[in-house]
């Protein structure tokens, strides 16, 4: 166990070690030269991901580069904590003030507010954008996306989930380069590392269906991975990624907590579909890329740490009702699915969910009637 707790801490420390694909002298070019790319990230009840997830980000070493955190309606000090920490670690923090809200609110009546926090760097500001409202995971990330295209004019746009550290200083440099090269690029991704060290497999997906996904995320899923049978199921939903990759993947979908766009395709799929509160956001991507002839791509660069899953893990409910709803409109929009049978796998698959919940909730109830926890007494002798 500790030596899983030095591992995460490692690759939290880890400077950038250059690819073998990757040239080193383009660093030597200015950095006006390169394109402009605008970081959206999105914030729910979790300032402090947000602000470890900040920190990273100043690290990195391209300078042509914007950050965008979008509050997606947090109900606890969110806000004012990562104000706060803006005060004490950013360039001009003393000049935070709200700007042009209502030229912001004309045409997007999502924002409550925009703030600029500082600078990042000599040329990066950080823009705090308060959201009206919490409409869920694409429509959060659409209004840090429509604030960057309509201010900062950017050639990239890249969604950073808020429980990721970035390890790589300069992922631009190779991230920018790669999208000049492939064709019929829609999304990229660089490499993404669970807490252990070990490649993040989400982020080569393979092409679901209805009875895949039940399969999967199932307690069929969760009995096969007890018995150690989980490379069956990897090998249902993923494409393995070597830790040594060398080239460049074509996938069906890369993972939500990390997409690099150019801005051209996002006008092109007219951002994300906001009509799921949360999940499936990448497979619906994934579908309007493959409508107008692209792509998406695994890249061999060193990218981020994710912790995954923290901000789905609060709310099991909230989160299996969304999982539930975005299944059911994914299978029904984007694959033409026959509504009945959508119905019928929807109704298996919370049924399946529900069983969990209530095993869950039971061995809970269990765990503190037959182990319950003692206190110290306050008072008294």
């Amino acid at each position: 166990m500790n030596s899983r707790k030095e591992s995460a801490s490692n690759w939290r420390i880890k400077e950038f070690v250059s690819n073998p694909l990757f040239d080193e002298k383009i660093l030597l070019k200015k950095d006006s030269s390169f394109p402009r790319v605008s970081i959206v990230v999105l914030n729910y009840n979790g300032w402090r991901d947000t602000i470890e997830c900040l920190e990273s980000i100043q690290k990195i070493s391209y300078l042509n580069y914007e950050v965008i955190v979008v509050d997606n309606g947090s109900t606890d000090c969110s806000i004012e904590m990562i104000s706060e920490w803006a005060r004490n670690n950013l360039i001009n923090s003393e000049q935070l003030n709200s700007i042009n809200n209502e030229s912001t609110k004309s045409y997007s009546k999502d924002i409550r507010e925009v703030r600029t926090l500082g600078k990042v760097n000599e040329k990066g500001q950080i823009f705090l954008v308060e959201a009206a409202k919490n409409k869920g995971f694409a429509c959060g990330n659409n209004i840090g996306i429509r604030f960057a295209l309509r201010n900062g004019s950017p050639d990239f746009v890249w969604l950073l989930n808020n429980d990721t550290i970035v390890l790589n200083n300069g992922i631009f440099y190779c991230l920018t380069k790669y999208f000049s090269q492939l064709k019929n690029i829609g999304v990229i991704t660089p490499l993404v590392y669970n807490v252990d060290g070990g490649i993040q497999k989400s982020i080569a997906r393979k092409s679901p269906n209805l009875v895949k996904d039940l399969l999967v995320y199932s307690n069929v899923g969760i009995f096969l991975n007890k018995i150690g049978l989980s490379r069956v199921i990897d090998s249902w939903y993923y494409v393995k990624i070597s830790e040594n990759l060398l080239n460049f993947i074509e996938v069906y979908a890369i993972s939500g907590s990390c997409m690099f766009f150019s801005s051209d395709v996002l006008e092109k799929i007219e951002l994300l579909d906001e009509n799921t509160f949360l999940f499936y956001e990448e497979y619906i991507v994934a579908e309007k890329l493959r409508e107008l002839g692209l792509h998406s791509y695994v890249v061999p660069c060193r990218g981020i740490l994710h912790k995954y899953g923290k901000t789905t893990k609060r709310n099991y409910l909230m989160s299996m009702k969304s999982e539930i709803r975005s299944y059911n409109y994914f299978y029904k929009v984007y694959r033409h699915n026959c509504s009945l049978a959508v119905n019928f796998f929807s109704i298996l698959r919370f049924i399946d969910r529900g069983i969990l919940y209530l095993l869950v909730c039971l061995r809970d109830l269990l765990k503190n009637v037959l182990f319950p926890k003692t206190y110290p007494q306050k008072g008294g002798k």
